[in-house]
């Protein structure tokens, strides 16, 4: 029995993540959405039962799963080499799915219902994109929420990471052999090669979207979530502990690390002032620079002060030590002033300038 889309809402804030935030927000407005449509039509293909080899019937299954009408729902397919899915909405009743063909030639159909699942959460939560840094974890939450709607569309977790991986590497079945438990060691090294881009994704970790989506397959919501007791609410609960756990985790990783970028970059502008308010940059301090930093950081300061006018060094040197600081205000958990404090003296310290 197929019900309202309020009614699909109400049931699925039952296994909504709990640090995914509820918002009314819409993801574009009603006429980016008529514009966006209106281009799909001209330059790419309507998704239909008709129109599409298993591809239709697969949408139509997985609003049948979520009891959601096909008027609330239209599904593109678009010429593309990037494997892409995305969803917009403009109102509380409609939604377009936008899908490359080059996703559609990679997945199976099984594989692509946990992908249609996953978008459509993004529209059932009413999830919008968000463009300032400290909200960049809440859109992590987010897909933490929307991967429940699609591993409950496709079923099963093998399809749902076979997807995932996918996605992911590119590869097709003919070229990737599939195995849980080497995806997840593999997907471990991330955090030893993460960079700072990492620190400011919207997208959370594989480790921990993968150990969400095992956790919420072992509970019995993904069985059936229209029909959640209080035991299983509790158990539900349970597991968004451990998945705050995780971010929680991860994020003091990538603060770590992004705070170490920072201070490697706040370090070479520090220098810089220093030899600025001097007003020269002798061979003395060029050879003081290379002997207690290195070679790369003189190199760098001789083509700041030789290819830039006084003034402009001058504004390149304070607009990037105030953008250094404000990030570190934004992302440092501990009190940074002092440890700024600190390598401003070492500086000192350490060059005779």
């Amino acid at each position: 029995m197929l019900l309202n889309l309020e009614d699909v809402r109400t049931t699925l804030e039952k296994i909504r993540y709990g640090e995914d935030l509820h918002t009314d927000s819409l993801s574009v407005t009603a006429n980016s959405l008529d514009s966006i449509k209106n281009n799909l039509y001209k330059n790419g293909l309507e998704i239909t039962e008709k129109s599409t080899k298993g591809i239709g019937e697969t949408i139509s299954s997985v609003l049948s799963t979520l009891k959601i009408p096909k008027e609330n729902v239209k599904s593109f397919v678009y010429a593309s080499p990037e494997i892409q899915a995305e969803c917009f909405s403009a109102g509380q009743d409609e939604c377009v799915l936008r899908f490359s063909s080059a996703l559609i030639n990679l997945l199976t159909l099984d594989e692509l219902k946990f992908v249609i699942g996953h978008e459509l959460g993004h529209f059932l939560f009413r999830h919008k994109g968000i463009s300032n840094q400290p909200d960049f974890w809440q859109m992590q939450a987010q897909e933490v929420s929307a991967d429940r709607i699609g591993l409950i569309c496709a079923g099963n977790l093998d399809i749902a990471f076979r997807a995932i991986l996918k996605t992911v590497s590119g590869l097709d079945s003919s070229i990737l052999k599939f195995n849980i438990s080497e995806f997840i060691s593999q997907m471990k090294g991330f955090l030893k090669v993460a960079n700072n881009n990492s620190f400011f994704s919207t997208h959370p970790s594989m480790v921990l979207r993968s150990r969400a989506l095992i956790w919420f397959s072992m509970d019995d919501s993904f069985k059936d979530f229209y029909d959640l007791n209080e035991q299983t609410k509790e158990s539900l609960l349970k597991i968004d502990e451990k998945i705050k756990k995780d971010f929680l985790k991860e994020r003091k990783i990538f603060q770590e690390l992004e705070t170490e970028h920072i201070f490697t970059e706040i370090q070479f502008w520090l220098l810089a002032q220093m030899v600025y308010e001097t007003g020269s940059f002798s061979k003395t301090v060029q050879n003081e620079i290379s002997l207690n930093y290195s070679d790369d950081a003189t190199n760098k300061l001789k083509s700041l002060f030789l290819n830039f006018s006084k003034d402009e060094v001058k504004h390149h040197i304070s607009s990037h030590i105030i953008r250094c600081t404000e990030n570190l205000k934004n992302i440092s958990m501990d009190d940074f002033s002092a440890r700024l404090d600190h390598l401003k003296a070492e500086l000192n310290k350490k060059l005779h300038i």
